[in-house]
């Protein structure tokens, strides 16, 4: 995997969702408990908006292994197993399958 410390100037990840605070915000955190943002609103849409939120860092980091791998997309326009391997686990995080 790439390492994408130097390209980004986010809270390091990987970021998690925290639950509803007394104000019925999902609180995305980082690692070290670091709030990183809350999303209001409660609800599955606000459910699925952290989720989707608190993937960022890993979005990121598919996306520059993606452009730093020559080989994860074919001439044809498929994916590498790697490539999709890494694809489908990234969805799963996002749509809340840990």
């Amino acid at each position: 995997m790439t390492d994408t410390t130097a390209r980004t100037t986010w809270t390091p990840g990987p970021w998690r969702t925290s639950g509803k605070s007394s104000w019925d915000n999902d609180r995305i955190s980082a690692p070290d408990g670091t709030t990183v943002c809350r999303v209001s609103g409660g609800g599955p849409i606000a459910d699925a908006n952290a989720g989707i939120l608190a993937a960022a860092p890993e979005m990121a980091t598919f996306l520059h292994w993606l452009e730093d791998s020559p080989d994860a997309i074919s001439i044809d326009g498929g994916l590498s197993d790697e490539a999709e391997q890494r694809l489908r686990a990234l969805l799963a995080r996002i749509e809340g399958e840990r």
